[in-house]
């Protein structure tokens, strides 16, 4: 997500233009800025999904470097989760050690889990709509 600063007088600004507005203006207004953040969510997730794909060879590549298997993703609410099968003889330094090479190669936020690490309520979700790498 990129962050710009405004300057305190450019907000005033835009605060007052707001105070300005009509009921039926800013009820427009909130459902156009709501319609503009769905689309930058579905953008973000194709872009995402995008770059997953294109990457299959390198985390394939990376995840048997660290023991795990079975390797699959979902995208949830705008966050990508990973599932994998850690082999026996591995630990949660491997799966940590994953995570990081996984962060820097795809430039973007993941997680990443055993299907043991996922609480209850969310396990059948996030494995029901987890695809296979």
């Amino acid at each position: 997500m990129r962050v710009t600063l405004m300057s305190h007088s450019v907000l005033t600004n835009i605060l007052e233009q707001l105070d300005s507005l009509s009921l039926d203006e800013k009820q427009i207004l909130s459902k156009h800025l709501a319609s503009l953040n769905d689309e930058n969510q579905a953008l973000s997730y194709l872009s995402k999904l995008k770059m997953i794909e294109s990457k299959k060879t390198d985390i394939l590549k990376i995840s048997k470097n660290y023991g795990a298997s079975n390797f699959r993703y979902c995208i949830e609410d705008n966050e990508v989760i990973f599932i994998v099968d850690l082999a026996k003889n591995r630990s949660l330094l491997d799966l940590g050690g994953l995570l990081e090479s996984l962060r820097e190669l795809l430039s973007f936020d993941v997680v990443v889990f055993t299907e043991k690490m996922i609480k209850e309520p969310y396990r059948e979700l996030i494995i029901n709509n987890a695809v296979n790498l």
